[in-house]
């Protein structure tokens, strides 16, 4: 039987929770002790030997190379840390999986470089593809394999590792992927992020540290077997698997948002409709539920690319073939599964020998039905989160509102306290006046029969004041010395024969006016008050002028009983001293008219 270790316990499969809305809870199996030394509770490190190193470097490396694979460049391109991606066809379907580490070597490194980790067995047609898509680009390709190497470490110590490693220049600067801040005293770090505890990942160029036990390679795939982890040619079935079946967007190595590149379409299609029938998972090959993973020879081993067939059932099903086996060490491996219901298969192992198995959980429960109920459930919140945003927007417009009459509500009320609400109340000695008249008075317009109102007209009472009318032969005041400038200069420029627009013109007047000097500038200054002195002595004639021409009303004096008679008129011209009860309009010159005092005789100029 195959049992799926989708839900493994302390130190079994659990995928990575990124891009998920929930995640299943492990179940905890027991396992032996002889498996502490691939797990995280002791340091240990491992060779990858079945990994090469292609050095990507040049100025255009960065544009290349964003192209080319499926994750982002600008990430990395600044140095730092690295990332997983992959490499596609131009039908979106994966050639291999690989890291891209830069390789920085200084703070002002002159050109941007990059080491691209891949499977030694698809190392040279990767080569060969680079080759092919660099065309005119300013970019070297080499193997640098023979100079590099890859290590995995893991444990208690392995953080305190990196600082040994960069103190003894024994890493490239940017060689890791780290994706926290946890070690900061390390220059160079890295994370293996496909999955929690996954460990460090060094590229070095000497030898490794002393003070990790070192294990054998294929611990290292039975360790990443058991967290579900798919890595090389046998998990990434070349232009066979599909980037979001094999996991990468919850191992980071997606980027769904970038440009263009190689193979993007069939990728972004699949994310954005949210359909993935099948996924990598990882299995025991074992007729027993209670099985443990087992590494020694008569373990059983189904070698990769196996294909998987239904066992016979009752139902009538599709003839799909529900998955292939990837990798696998001892009786453990990982399987491309297709996520529909399913009751059980069969797998051929190492002498032609079938192995019956099926596909569920430690409790019993198809994964398949697990995968689909958590699908729904995180359907039905995604649509209740829309609904719930939907809502506070709208209810965040009506709290605006409610707040800006409120805020209207509060100045009514102090303009109101400010009214009518007084310490020393003071006498009216204003008539009363109801609160309707007073409504109808503040208003602009006048109310009419039928409710609405209309704005008062010019001269009505209560309306604006008209527009006095300009009499055509006043005086013009004169300009500014600027304006003067410009009636001066304008013709000399006109006269040059150059061909401008007003506003262009009017500028470099401007311009020329600025940098004009002082003793020019005060000659149109002088120009000016000769100018307004002329417009003061045209504008005191013309008020002479209209004052004559006005007749001058009669004095008003009302009779009374027994008092001294009324003063006869005199001539305006006369130079007689007149004394008026009268009160007469100012006089134009600005001087109070004298008939404003009676009794003070007025003196003849």
């Amino acid at each position: 039987m195959l049992r799926s270790l989708y839900r493994l316990g302390k130190h079994g499969a659990v995928l990575p929770q990124a891009q998920r809305y929930l995640s299943t809870q492990p179940i905890r199996v027991d396992k032996p002790t002889d498996f502490e030394t691939i797990f995280d509770n002791k340091d240990c490190k491992a060779l990858i030997e079945d990994r090469g190193i292609l050095e990507v470097s040049g100025p255009d490396s960065t544009e290349f190379l964003q192209g080319m694979h499926c994750n982002h460049m600008p990430l990395i391109s600044q140095g730092g840390p690295g990332m997983l991606t992959a490499f596609l066809t131009p039908q979106g379907r994966i050639i291999a999986d690989a890291f891209v580490y830069p390789k920085n070597m200084g703070v002002n490194f002159p050109h941007p470089a990059y080491l691209v980790e891949v499977d030694k067995r698809v190392i040279a047609y990767i080569h060969k593809l680079l080759q092919f898509y660099k065309l005119r680009a300013q970019v070297e390709i080499r193997d640098a394999s023979e100079e590099h190497q890859i290590w995995s470490i893991w444990g208690p110590r392995s953080r305190q590792l990196v600082g040994s490693y960069c103190a003894g220049g024994r890493v490239p600067r940017g060689g890791m992927v780290f994706k926290s801040d946890e070690v900061k005293q390390a220059q160079v770090w890295a994370v293996d992020n496909r999955a929690p505890g996954m460990g460090l990942r060094l590229v070095t160029q000497g030898d490794e540290a002393d003070a990790f036990s070192r294990v054998s390679l294929q611990e290292y795939h039975l360790r990443r077997i058991l967290k579900g982890v798919g890595e090389g040619a046998d998990d990434f079935v070349r232009n066979v698997a599909v980037p979001l079946e094999c996991n990468l967007d919850f191992m980071q190595g997606v980027h769904f948002s970038k440009g263009c590149y190689v193979g993007q379409e069939l990728t972004i299609r699949t994310h954005h409709r949210g359909v993935v029938r099948k996924r990598l998972v990882p299995v025991l090959f074992s007729a027993n539920k209670h099985a443990v993973p087992e590494v020694h020879p008569q373990a059983a081993r189904v070698p990769p690319l196996s294909e998987v067939r239904r066992v016979a059932c009752s139902q009538r099903v599709r003839k799909v073939t529900p998955g292939r086996v990837g990798s696998s060490v001892g009786n453990a491996g990982l399987a491309l599964m297709r996520l529909e219901h399913v009751e059980a298969f069969v797998a051929q192992r190492d002498g032609a020998e079938e192995i019956a198995f099926q596909t569920s959980a430690a409790d019993g429960k198809p994964i398949y039905q697990q995968l689909e109920e958590l699908e729904e459930y995180n359907d039905m919140l995604e649509v209740k989160l829309q609904r719930a945003h939907k809502r506070l927007r709208r209810m965040k417009v009506e709290r605006n509102v409610l707040l800006e009459r409120f805020e209207q509500t509060k100045q009514y009320e102090k303009r109101d306290s400010m009214s009518s609400d007084s310490d020393t109340p003071l006498k009216n000695t204003f008539p009363q006046v109801s609160d309707n008249e007073v409504v109808r008075k503040r208003r602009v317009g006048c109310t009419q029969s039928n409710g609405s109102t209309t704005p008062r007209q010019a001269g009505e009472p209560g309306g604006r004041k008209p527009r006095a009318e300009k009499d055509p032969n006043a005086p013009k005041r004169p300009a500014n010395a600027f304006v003067l400038y410009c009636q001066v200069e304008r013709p000399n420029i006109k006269s040059a024969g150059t061909e401008l627009s007003s506003s262009e013109l009017t500028r470099s007047m401007g311009v020329k006016w600025r940098g004009l000097p002082k003793d020019e500038k005060q000659k149109y200054y002088d120009l000016y008050e000769r100018e307004m002195a002329r417009y003061q002595r045209e504008m005191d004639s013309y008020k002479g002028a209209i004052a004559a021409k006005e007749p001058r009303s009669s004095p008003i004096a009302e009779p009374i009983e027994d008092g001294p008679p009324e003063p006869p008129e005199t001539d305006q011209t006369s130079d007689a001293v007149t004394p008026t009860t009268a009160i007469e309009r100012e006089d134009p010159g600005g001087k109070m008219d004298p008939h404003l005092y009676p009794d003070t005789p007025q003196i003849a100029n």
